[in-house]
Order: C-alpha cells, then structure tokens, then sequence
C-alpha cells in the first residue's frame, strides 16, 4: 500500500509517520518528493472539512492514498478574539516565530490560570483518485499557553509548542524530554487508533481482493469459515475409499477450482452447490496451508451470510449446523486451517 502524506511541512509529516505506525507493505511518500504543483485554500468551516479538501484535491493527481490533516487550537477564554480556523492568520501568518509568541502573549494579556487553557483539534482525511474514504476529527493535545516562554530559542514552526504549558512537568512542550513527550503523546491515542485500524482495513480488503481473483490450479482448494451470530457453519463429511479414504471429517464449505476459475468463483460456486446459499461476503483472506492430500493448497477466507444451510448433497454430507468455535469437534478434516482462524 502507498501512502502520501499530503503536507510539505516536515514537522506534520513526522506527526503523520508516528500516528500511522509500522504496517508492513506499506509505503510512505512525502509531498515535497513529488513534482506536484498544487496549493489548497484552506476555506471550509470546519478542520475536518479543511483535511477532507486537501486529500480529495491531491489525490486526484496521484495513484497514492492521500493522507492529509488540519489541526486549529482552541482557547475558550478569548471568546471571539481567537478562531480555531485562523490561528496563524490571528497572529501574523507571515510574522516570524518569535513575533508569534509576542502577539499570542499580548492578545492574552490579563488571562489567568483556567482561563489560558487550551485545546488542540486534530482532523485526519484519507482519499484515493478524488474520492473520500475517511476522515475524523478528534482531541490530540489539551494544554495552557504560558504567560511567557522559556526562552527565545524556538525551533523552527515550533512556536506554539514554546507556549504551549504542562504544569504537571512544570514544562513548555519543547522543554520535555523524550520520556515525558511519550506521555503527553498518550492524549493522541484515540485519534492514532482510529487512523491505524482504518488503514489495517483498506490492507486487508486489498490482499483480499488480490488473492480472490487469483486463477486457481487444480490443486488449489479455497474455503470458507462462514459465519452467523458469532457461530461457525461446519458439515459432517463422509469419505469413500474412490474419493479419499473411508473416514468421516468435520469440514468448512470450499472445493478445487475448476479450469479458468478464481478463487472467489470457486468458493461462490462450492458454497451454493455444498449449502444453497448464495448470500455469501467473504470479508478476509487468513492464508493458506497444505490439504490432506499430498499437494493441494487451501487458501483460507473468513465470510458471512445471513442464510441458513441446506442439505444440497446428502450422498456427501450427513449434517451441517452452527457451532462455536470453541465447541468444533476433534476431527476436524484442517487442524491448519482452523489454527488461523483461531488466531
């Protein structure tokens, strides 16, 4: 999967890399690496809608998934003298760091204790070829802006955070060591998850969609773990000595593939043929492990239905019920297959 981050500001990008987290397959590009030449009005009414803009409008010009962000602090006790939407605007958007500070001190001249606290927004927007997948909008950061800074050596775009005061350490967040940045990053974990679990799922639906299309060989043998109401569909099979062995095995619904057909048309065509039910949405790819004969590979697929079974082959199978995955009997035809799901 390639990601790119839709901002030329290094400081947001290194926020974006730690908020993503380690995926593996998953490449990052930066925006200043690509020869796109595009700026976006930040105008919308709100940071969300700020963030969804910006992704939509730079994924229109890449094959990339775009993540782009808008963030806006907020201080409550300076009523209508700040806008969460023009923070930089409100201090001198071309004013240097330093005179940030100064203007953002003066305009909270008078403010004391809760009535200095602030609240820092953080909106997260996720698009692929113009269209939005995602977005949120969350708290990242709660603060107070100090009544002076701790000196005047501020890094570069940092100047907020050389106000912005933990009294708890005693510190401006450019003070705190790496230990205590950790902790006050903690307040960011809701927003850090939900943008981790979405992209585990756009990973998982591609390697989903990826393997299903695949042409199967005969000795492919995809299946299905179909679930309904958090109970599993598994039938009772009984072997023939011209077909296997004569043995009867607890199985899931799946077969080979016939000749041309993927992945995905063998399970559909199994499952109708083995059950009788054509509701079926196959919603995640577990992997693949050695069948019971020598050769065969089964490739392993999670699904769902809202059907019940039918008995479409009583030649083959004698039952097929709904048991709980703890409760599936000890001869299960693939112990293999049934660790995955497990897992």
């Amino acid at each position: 999967m390639d990601i790119l981050f839709g901002t030329k500001n290094k400081y947001k990008a290194t926020e974006m890399v730690s908020l993503l987290g380690k995926f593996p397959n998953l490449n990052i590009h930066y925006l200043a690496d690509l020869n796109l030449n595009i700026k976006i009005e930040e105008n919308q009414k709100t940071l969300k809608k700020n963030a969804e803009k910006k992704a939509i409008e730079i994924s229109k010009l890449t094959d990339f998934y775009v993540l782009a962000s808008d963030g806006g602090v907020d201080i409550p006790g300076l009523g209508k003298k700040w806008d969460i939407l023009k923070n930089q605007r409100t201090v001198g958007e071309n004013n240097t760091d330093l005179e940030k500070v100064d203007k953002l001190l003066e305009i909270m001249q008078g403010l004391k204790n809760e009535s200095r606290k602030a609240v820092y927004y953080l909106s997260l927007a996720l698009a692929k070829n113009g269209v939005l997948i995602w977005s949120t909008e969350q708290i990242y950061d709660e603060g107070f802006v100090a009544e002076k800074p701790p000196d005047r050596n501020i890094p570069k775009y940092l100047w907020l955070s050389h106000l912005w005061y933990y009294p708890h350490f005693k510190k401006v967040f450019n003070k705190l060591s790496k230990k205590e940045k950790e902790e006050v990053r903690k307040q960011g974990l809701g927003i850090k998850g939900s943008l981790q679990r979405k992209i585990r799922e756009i990973i998982v639906e591609n390697e989903l969609d990826l393997v299903l299309q695949k042409k199967g060989r005969s000795k492919d043998v995809p299946i299905a773990f179909i679930f309904k109401n958090n109970k599993l569909l598994i039938g009772l099979r009984n072997y023939t000595p011209n077909k296997w062995k004569n043995v009867s095995v607890w199985t899931v619904p799946g077969g080979r593939c016939d000749s041309n057909e993927t992945l995905e048309t063998t399970i559909k065509r199994e499952v109708l043929e083995e059950v009788g039910i054509a509701d079926i949405k196959i919603t995640e790819y577990l992997g693949s492990v050695p069948g019971a004969k020598d050769g065969d590979v089964v490739f392993v697929f999670k699904a769902e239905t809202t059907q019940e079974p039918k008995l479409m082959e009583p030649e083959k199978f004698s039952e097929w019920k709904w048991c709980k995955v703890s409760e599936i009997p000890s001869n299960f035809i693939n112990q293999g297959a049934l660790k995955l799901i497990n897992v």
